[in-house]
């Protein structure tokens, strides 16, 4: 009979809880390799997706290597492949199928990564930590997706593996900006209005190569998180979490190659009255968190400080007394 193998991805972020989902197996003539996803943590994969179950429209790549005995390089048993939900299975597979090894003592390792458009990156290294580098990987080339890595699975075998699923969890590579929300400290509604007209990072390195850690290259530049012509309007919130959303770039959301902080630049607009005052504030994020960090996602609550016109009201002299004695006749 053929039993299916299932590749059991999943994916972990800091600070989030965990869950595991299960498959069925399915049984046909021989041992063909399919894959079965599931998140161990909550993932941020493309168009910023949460949740705890991989999404039947993803794919991502894998590749596995043979090895036997004692040997201690193996050969290439899966090229690097796409896999794709396949609606006959309710499962992950390749293309065009791949089946487990028949030799006794033969294992397979197996390397996972997220996306698959991110392929040519990609290359196995025994030294790093999840055995793959991503080399001169940009954010800005692959907006949409969250660079993912897994845990490399060294004994693969379909007696281990083969009613389960190898087990592939993901972990997030890039660091997250996922909401902004901006406010004013009080309610200036009846006199004043304000807008906000941009907010960027003053200093971000564009490009990275990991292995164990991020290097970073590239020229730093300034990156825009929001920039709009009409601006946004926004004012009092009793709550900090309640302050206008600001759609950050064209997708709500954006992730970075971890490095340290800089500063984050806020230019907003206030009118009072006729007057109109284009205001451009720098505020040192190292003093909240020295680094982004990988797998880390990031809220940002802005409030905008104002001080109300008080009058200290006096007189400056008291009335001079002069005193007059008139007679009257």
């Amino acid at each position: 009979m053929k039993k299916f193998v299932y590749i059991a991805a999943a994916a972990a972020l800091a600070l989030v809880g965990c869950s595991k989902s299960t498959t069925t197996p399915v049984v046909e003539e021989d041992s063909l390799i399919v894959m079965a996803p599931v998140h161990a943590k909550t993932a941020t994969t493309k168009a910023a997706l949460n949740g705890t179950t991989f999404p039947t429209s993803e794919s991502f790549g894998s590749m596995a290597y043979y090895y036997e005995g004692d040997a201690t390089k193996g050969s290439s048993y899966i090229p690097v492949q796409e896999i794709s939900y396949k609606e006959d299975f309710s499962l992950w597979t390749t293309e065009n199928p791949y089946f487990w090894p028949k030799k006794d003592g033969a294992i397979l390792k197996f390397y996972s990564f997220y996306p698959y458009a991110v392929n040519s990156l990609i290359s196995v290294d025994e030294t790093a930590t999840y055995g793959l580098k991503v080399e001169n990987y940009t954010p800005d080339t692959y907006p949409e997706y969250d660079l993912m890595l897994a845990d490399k699975v060294e004994d693969g075998t379909k007696k281990k593996y083969g009613e389960n699923g190898v087990t592939t969890k993901f972990h997030h590579l890039l660091s997250y900006i996922a909401e902004i929300r901006i406010r004013t400290s009080k309610d200036a509604s009846k006199t004043q209005t304000f807008t906000l007209n941009s907010i960027s990072l003053e200093s971000v390195l564009p490009t990275g190569t990991y292995v164990t850690e991020w290097t970073t290259s590239g020229t730093a530049a300034e990156k825009s998180l929001f920039s709009s012509e009409d601006g946004l309007k926004f004012g009092y919130a009793e709550d900090e979490k309640e302050g206008e959303e600001v759609t950050i770039g064209k997708l709500g959301y954006c992730f970075l190659i971890p490095q340290a902080t800089n500063k984050m630049i806020v230019k907003y607009t206030v009118t009072t009255g006729e007057t109109t005052e284009v205001v451009p504030q720098e505020i040192d994020l190292s003093e909240k968190f020295d680094s982004f960090v990988e797998g880390n996602k990031y809220i940002f609550y802005l409030t905008v400080g104002i001080d109300q016109i008080l009058w200290n009201a006096s007189i400056a002299n008291d009335w001079t007394t002069v005193e007059s004695s008139i007679t009257v006749e």
